[in-house]
Parts: structure tokens; sequence; C-alpha cells
């Protein structure tokens, strides 16, 4: 649990230097310039998800179970994680409906697929990695509702075109991109 920890600690204080200590990341950035810093940050970026893949790794291969969910949470989990993708895709495109609406969509899909993985996956190592991420999204969306709206023109196109791309990004990882990655099928027992 150590690197997972060690691993998720340095990803959050990474990512949250602008919400919660601007002047810090401000401070750093002059003192290193652009350059350095985005180097920095991207390297220490993939140190954290390196920890963080490597200690959940680990805990999988000897994992404390606090329940056991029936097969339908299974279902529910995907429809989530279907609805998640279309509200990153809706943060990614500009001139979205979804996005207006919304006001934070992707925050909303990192809160989405954290809750999803949550119900299929109960062990304490998924607990500690997708709870936190839980939490941090909920605070990332607020720092984002709180921040002034950008006009954009909104288009029907566009909102097609992200949900399009999330029912296909969906099919891409359910049906082939979990396993490549992850090593777990999603789609397994579900027929």
């Amino acid at each position: 649990m150590d690197y997972l920890t060690l691993g998720l600690s340095l990803f959050f204080t990474l990512h949250s230097l602008r919400i919660v200590a601007p002047h810090v990341r401000e401070l750093l950035i002059q003192r290193l310039g652009i350059p350095v810093w985005y180097v920095l940050h991207g390297v220490l970026s993939l140190v954290s998800l390196w920890l963080i893949a490597s200690g959940y790794a680990m805990e999988r291969l000897s994992p404390t179970w606090l329940w056991f969910p029936p097969m339908w949470l299974n279902h529910l989990t995907l429809l989530i994680m279907l609805v998640a993708m279309v509200f990153l895709w809706a943060g990614l495109i500009k001139g979205t409906y979804i996005r207006r609406l919304s006001g934070a969509p992707v925050p909303f899909a990192l809160v989405l697929w954290a809750l999803a993985h949550m119900l299929s996956n109960p062990t304490v190592a998924d607990m500690v990695l997708f709870g936190s991420f839980l939490v941090w999204a909920t605070v990332l969306k607020r720092d984002v509702l709180t921040r002034s709206p950008v006009s954009e023109t909104l288009s029907v196109r566009r909102t097609l075109a992200a949900i399009g791309l999330g029912i296909a990004s969906f099919g891409a990882i359910a049906f082939w991109g979990h396993e490549c990655l992850i090593g777990v099928n999603p789609m397994a027992g579900m027929v």
C-alpha cells in the first residue's frame, strides 16, 4: 500500500497546487521558468502514475475484500462509465450543450468514473484508489464551477460529436482497451 499511497499523494499534490496553493505554483513557475516547470511537472506526474499503478498491482495480488458485489452492479458500472465517457468528451469539445448545462463535465466524468469503479471493485486498495479520486474530482469540480464561465457558441453538431465519441470510446475501452491496459475484461460474464 506504500507505493499506492505515495503515488496518490504525489499526484494530488501536483495537480492541486492551482487550487490549494496557487501562490506556491506561481512562485515555482517564476523561479524555474515555464519550460522547466512543465518538464518537472510532467516527469513527476509520470512517476506518480507509475507509483500508483505499481502499488495497485501489488495490492491486487492479495486483496482485502470489503464485500462481494452482485452481478447486476457490473451492469450498473458499465452504464455509469458510458455516461462518464460522454461527459468527458463534452468537456473536451468546446461549444457542447452538455458542457454548458453541467458547468464542469470533466470533473463530473471523473466523479462518475471513480464511483462506478468503487461499486464493482470492493477491496481496500480500490477504495483508497478510487475513493481518493472521487474526493479530488469533487473538489476540482467545485473549483471549476467557481471560475467565471467562458462564453461559447453552442452547437448541436458538437454535442452529437461528444455523444458519439463518448459511445465509441466506451466501446473501445470496454471491449478491448481495459483488458489490454489493466488486465481485466469488464465485459466478462456479461452475456
